[in-house]
């Protein structure tokens, strides 16, 4: 579902139906937030200067003095990200020259031909009427999605209602994605970014971003932005995963290429088919994010069911067994750390992650072998623990990983 209007649906108005698109026809898929007259301003060239991007300018050609001016205005307008160029034939340009056109396409930048005879203020309000008809079905899809999933005791029939009524089928299995900004208030104190409104500038470009890139995998999708937290439900089912690990990699690697020194964190929920557990996709994707943030771990991408031992443990996080279960495997070890201020904690770890192997935790501990059998030996008399026994070893891996989740 188009939540936005792009140039070539602005084409199937009846205002445009005489226009002719004679350049930059692979960027007809371009984005229409708003419309501007160029030669309101003296200067048609300072048109850049009043425009935020994604707007279509409309040109009679009267401030047009060569075809070089004309390169560069198109130019300009491209890098600009402005959408594209509608110009009025007749009165001030007759006909479009070939170096202009040619330039144009290999922007991918759409100039379109309209006869003077067309009313320039018909195509104005009709454009701008149809770009708030979709603000208008933005905002409302948006708002469905967070009562749906946000907030406790939504009527699930009436939000199917009010989705179907703007064009957005809800009975279809959907999941979620978080894209979660890596410390974003140490992001923006270092980068100096002190004022309010630079910061919701840079959360609104991150949020597009992120919408760029689902438009381009999906036909239907809701996204709402809390804090710096960017909220996705997709309408995508488990044949699809592939596809939305694609989109979660893709937004990270965006994140990195146009925001200098951002990184993500994209976690996924399940995919689930009735609209009442969809609520459920949200609080896995949520809960994926908590472990990824508890382990320190970033710029990374986790689906809810890749997490294994973390996903059973985050669903017992608040109950007492889990800390219990912590303290009576491993608090001897811990006790005598802090009393000793030796550290046969990290080399029991190290030793545990490096599947048993003596000589392997040694190397990675930079101590010497003797040093690291002597170590063991004392874990086993202080615990009774041994260290060859696989049921220990689990259970002391178990420990260890619900140390990173308390």
């Amino acid at each position: 579902m188009n939540i936005s209007m792009t140039i070539a649906e602005a084409l199937e108005l009846s205002s445009l139906k005489s226009c002719k698109v004679i350049a930059g026809k692979k960027g007809l898929d371009r984005e229409i937030r708003w419309i501007h007259m160029a030669e309101l301003l003296e200067n048609i060239c300072d048109i850049t200067n009043w425009t935020e991007g994604n707007e279509l300018i409309l040109l009679t050609g009267v401030g047009i003095k060569s075809e070089e001016m004309f390169i560069d205005f198109v130019t300009q307008l491209n890098n600009s990200n402005i959408s594209g160029l509608i110009i009025f034939l007749g009165q001030y340009i007759t006909d479009i020259p070939e170096k202009v056109i040619d330039h144009a396409d290999a922007l991918n930048f759409p100039i379109i031909t309209l006869p003077w005879s067309v009313p320039a203020v018909k195509v104005t309000d009709e454009i701008c009427e149809q770009i708030i008809k979709c603000r208008t079905k933005r905002s409302s899809i948006r708002s469905i999605m967070e009562n749906l999933l946000l907030f406790e005791n939504a009527d699930i029939n009436l939000l199917i209602n009010q989705a179907s009524y703007y064009g957005y089928n809800l009975n279809r299995t959907h999941q979620v994605l978080i894209a979660d900004i890596n410390k974003f208030s140490e992001y923006i104190k270092k980068n100096k970014i002190v004022y309010e409104n630079h910061i919701i500038d840079l959360k609104d470009r991150f949020f597009k971003m992120v919408e760029s890139v689902l438009k381009t995998y999906y036909s239907q999708f809701a996204i709402t932005m809390i804090s710096d937290t960017v909220i996705c439900l997709v309408a995508s089912n488990e044949m699809e995963r592939k596809k939305i690990v694609e989109v979660a990699d893709i937004t990270r690697a965006n994140t990195k290429k146009y925001f200098n020194g951002m990184t993500t964190t994209v976690t996924i929920g399940k995919p689930y088919t009735y609209v009442k557990d969809f609520k459920k996709s949200l609080n896995q994707a949520q809960k994926a994010l908590d472990v990824l943030k508890k382990t320190g771990e970033k710029d990374i991408t986790v689906c809810y069911d890749e997490l294994g031992a973390d996903m059973l443990l985050i669903e017992l996080k608040d109950n007492k067994v889990l800390n219990e279960f912590y303290k009576s495997t491993l608090g001897k070890i811990l006790i005598y750390d802090k009393t000793n201020k030796s550290e046969l904690g990290l080399t029991l770890k190290t030793y545990l992650d490096e599947n048993g192997s003596s000589n392997k935790s040694a190397e990675k501990l930079f101590i010497h072998r003797n040093t690291m059998k002597y170590r063991l030996d004392k874990i086993h008399d202080i615990t009774g623990y041994d260290l060859q026994d696989t049921k220990t070893l689990f259970n002391l891996k178990l420990a260890y990983q619900i140390e990173k989740l308390l």
